[in-house]
């Protein structure tokens, strides 16, 4: 057993167990939680003694865990153990995240095989009684789609997935308090209006401006 770290217990006074944490002795076990019996059946988070009283650790194993298809330098193992939240063991990676190479774009992390995969979402935990051997990354081919902003601003590269749905809403800015934002063109020249929906390939757009004889600082839109 575990005793409690040594400190005096009011009598009749609540304790909050919750701040107490068993240390394992062996770096493989997790520390779960304090129970009111040998077998841990009974959770407890609070005590609130009359006399001397023993309350029980919970550890629980850790698995060690393969990960297959990190980016160079990110960890191949991750150790899991009942009650962690699988996602945050793993390296964050987001749907814009691409290969090493450049070109593939990350599209979640899942368990099992291809075929009938589960994807890891941030409401999932390892349950008591689960055993993972395998955690892979899912890459699909990239399309990147570059905003050329004439130099007013660095240009932005937004990664999609081949076939992805185009939104450029969070790009059509005004920038440097005189140019005021007009639409996104094909070409360099702004001869044609970029109306695509879905990415298939790499593209460039091309931000318009209309400058501005007077500043227009106090707006809610633009990058100053």
């Amino acid at each position: 057993g575990v005793a409690i770290p040594a400190e005096e217990v009011s009598k009749n006074i609540p304790y909050d167990l919750t701040k107490v944490e068993a240390t394992a002795s062996n770096a493989n076990y997790k520390f779960i939680g304090w129970y009111a019996d040998e077998e841990c059946t009974e959770k407890l988070t609070e005590i609130t003694p009359t006399e001397d009283i023993t309350v029980y650790a919970l550890f629980v194993d850790k698995i060690t865990v393969t990960v297959v298809g990190v980016k160079a330098g990110d960890p191949t193992e991750i150790s899991l153990a009942a009650g962690d939240v699988i996602l945050t063991k793993l390296p964050a990676y987001t749907s814009e995240t691409l290969n090493d190479e450049g070109t593939k774009v990350f599209r979640g992390w899942y368990v099992g095989n291809e075929e009938d995969a589960i994807m890891l979402t941030e409401d999932i935990v390892l349950s008591f009684d689960e055993t993972i051997e395998t955690i892979w990354a899912k890459w699909v081919d990239a399309a990147k789609l570059t905003i050329d902003y004439a130099g007013k601003k660095d240009n932005d590269v937004i990664a999609y997935a081949v076939g992805d749905t185009i939104d450029l809403t969070a790009y059509k800015v005004n920038v440097g308090g005189y140019y005021i934002f007009d639409d996104f063109y094909t070409e360099a020249e702004y001869v044609n209006k970029f109306t695509a929906t879905v990415i298939n390939a790499d593209i460039t757009v091309y931000a318009k401006f209309n400058e501005s004889a007077t500043p227009f600082y106090g707006t809610s839109k633009g990058i100053y």
